[in-house]
């Protein structure tokens, strides 16, 4: 996970659209990311990722995981869901 510090010229979408490229993973494996890491500036950094992403693959991805019979993915699911559309 890379952190991208916001630049005082550029504007919130060009950091978005810098942040976004400089974390490509695959929505699956940044979700299994931010279930096993017990890092917590790593787990924030992971949901902002998904968050920015709000794509359709992320919704489903964690939809799935509110279906999971561990309590923890299914947490983690409901918190991603929770903060999809937020900022929209």
């Amino acid at each position: 996970m890379r952190s991208v510090m916001k630049e005082e010229s550029e504007t919130y979408d060009e950091w978005v659209e810098r942040f976004l490229a400089a974390n490509p993973e695959p929505t699956e494996e940044l979700i299994q990311r931010a279930h096993e890491t017990r890092d917590v500036e790593e787990y924030c950094d992971i949901l902002s990722v998904l968050f920015e992403r709000g794509s359709r693959e992320v919704f489903e991805v964690a939809e799935r995981y509110t279906r999971s019979k561990v309590a923890a993915e299914r947490a983690l699911g409901a918190v991603v869901l929770g903060q999809l559309g937020w900022g929209a």
